[in-house]
């Protein structure tokens, strides 16, 4: 089934302008690996929407098989009202493909732990199961204390805290980015994706959560808002036939743009600059054509 992850974030902070993620369990930064982003997306529905309580979770649980040699861990454990585990979860990559070995290896570990629910996510793609006697039955509707109850609040704080925005740092006002905001990152049946780029500059808050829209056949703008140590950014990608060939980045904070290609003029990046802004400024339907006149202008 679709997985609970996505239209979540983990928290982001920033330490020597190195960006890290943030377990509000544990309260304790993480390097940014793959792993990590969904197991602290589902750990964001957990906490935000099934209710579940902090306290009740735990996370790389030493296991020891007797035909490893070494010792395993888990990735996180949910256990219910009487500290007994509940519910055994096993986190891949988003470009890792849920198979049977998958199975195999939560069923072993759970073997130790003894969890009657287990859960294997790719961030994507959820498989759920209920342990009755030694073969595991797969779930087509997940358990009642891991139900949707609430909405998460997503004011401006929500989303300063997951890396979209430098909270004091925003020339847009705030009911304008928070519209845009939901509207491209909140719903979970809208494509959006984690895009990491090699050697480019960190001041620009490329890696990140992205918006995937199809303008064609063969290209697709991706969309961001960002924050940095000093700055909230935009900044969009346009891929053709596979290829990332073109980039946006405009400061919401003091109107710098940046572009891939050839430099421009005073008074051409100024032009730029407000043809972006004002699809942005109204939350306009207009902003992924325009987005797509400059990206292919460049």
């Amino acid at each position: 089934m679709i997985s609970k992850a996505l239209g979540h974030y983990p928290h982001i902070r920033f330490r020597e302008d190195e960006k890290l993620l943030w377990n509000p369990v544990l309260r304790k930064s993480f390097k940014v690996r793959p792993e990590e982003r969904v197991r602290l997306q589902l750990v964001e529905y957990f906490l935000s929407q099934a209710g579940y309580s902090r306290s009740r979770m735990s996370f790389e649980t030493p296991v020891k098989l007797q035909t490893d040699k070494t010792l395993s861990r888990t990735d996180l454990i949910c256990y219910d009202d009487a500290l007994q585990p509940y519910l055994l979860c096993e986190c891949k990559s988003n470009k890792i493909a849920l198979d049977e070995k998958s199975a195999q290896q939560i069923s072993r570990y759970n073997t130790i732990i003894g969890a009657p629910y287990l859960l294997i996510s790719n961030g994507i793609t959820d498989y759920w199961f209920e342990v009755s006697g030694e073969t595991p039955t797969a779930l087509h509707e997940i358990p009642e204390k891991f139900s949707k109850k609430n909405d998460p609040i997503r004011d401006t704080p929500y989303w300063a805290e997951r890396g979209f925005l430098k909270a004091d740092s925003c020339i847009l006002k705030e009911e304008a980015s928070l519209s845009l905001l939901v509207k491209y990152f909140a719903d979970p049946y809208k494509p959006v994706k984690y895009l990491h780029f090699e050697g480019m500059p960190p001041e620009l808050g490329l890696e990140h959560y992205y918006a995937i829209h199809s303008v064609s056949n063969h290209q697709r703008i991706a969309i961001t808002f960002s924050a940095t140590p000093t700055d909230s950014r935009f900044n969009a990608i346009l891929n053709t036939e596979g290829n990332n060939v073109a980039y946006l980045s405009i400061s919401l904070s003091d109107d710098e743009l940046r572009a891939l290609g050839e430099s421009a003029s005073g008074k051409q990046i100024k032009a730029l600059k407000n043809e972006l802004l004002t699809p942005l400024t109204n939350n306009s339907d207009e902003l992924i054509p325009v987005l797509h006149r400059l990206l292919t202008s460049l």
